[in-house]
């Protein structure tokens, strides 16, 4: 993972787990438009109205909306910041101390924090977040931000129940 242009980079194996729901809503829509079209040797404009290449069309259409969503996700957060930057980098160090947080790289104006979480599903297939990955860059009193969930801790579905912007949240906060 890298950051370019205020948008996190991510390598093949994360751009298949982070764009998954895609890719397997992209494959289900070509199988229906296949099986839908696989009866008939004429392709005709009749033809596109079956009820599979319908199923077919929404659920790719679908898909392209889960990406456009997804990869706009990987843009970071601009904020001002109101403090100096460093009292905002004291506080954060205090913030990630408290929460039991890890600072997995840290330079003079980049930072990448990983939380940590415990539930007691981790057994199920769709699950809540078991830790996000946080990006801060600092850059000429601005802040920019995004928290994502940590593809090595997330190997499921992982439903949002608000963790990334809670952590957005917090941080942000420390920086007003």
């Amino acid at each position: 993972m890298k950051i370019i242009e205020k948008k996190i980079k991510l390598d093949l194996n994360e751009k298949l787990s982070y764009f998954r729901i895609s890719i397997f809503l992209t494959v289900v829509s070509i199988i229906c438009i296949y099986n839908g079209t696989k009866g008939f040797r004429i392709y005709s404009y009749e033809n596109v109205f079956h009820t599979l290449n319908k199923i077919g069309i929404f659920i790719f259409l679908l898909s392209i909306i889960f990406f456009i969503i997804n990869r706009k996700n990987l843009k970071l957060k601009h904020h001002k910041l109101t403090v100096e930057q460093e009292v905002f980098k004291r506080d954060l160090q205090k913030m990630v101390e408290l929460n039991d947080w890890n600072i997995k790289f840290i330079s003079e104006n980049f930072m990448l924090i990983e939380t940590d979480r415990n539930y007691l599903n981790h057994k199920y297939f769709i699950s809540e977040s078991y830790g996000e990955l946080i990006y801060i860059v600092l850059e000429n009193r601005s802040l920019y931000l995004k928290s994502i969930f940590d593809f090595n801790k997330n190997k499921v579905f992982t439903v949002s129940t608000g963790e990334n912007r809670m952590n957005e949240k917090l941080i942000i906060n420390l920086a007003s």
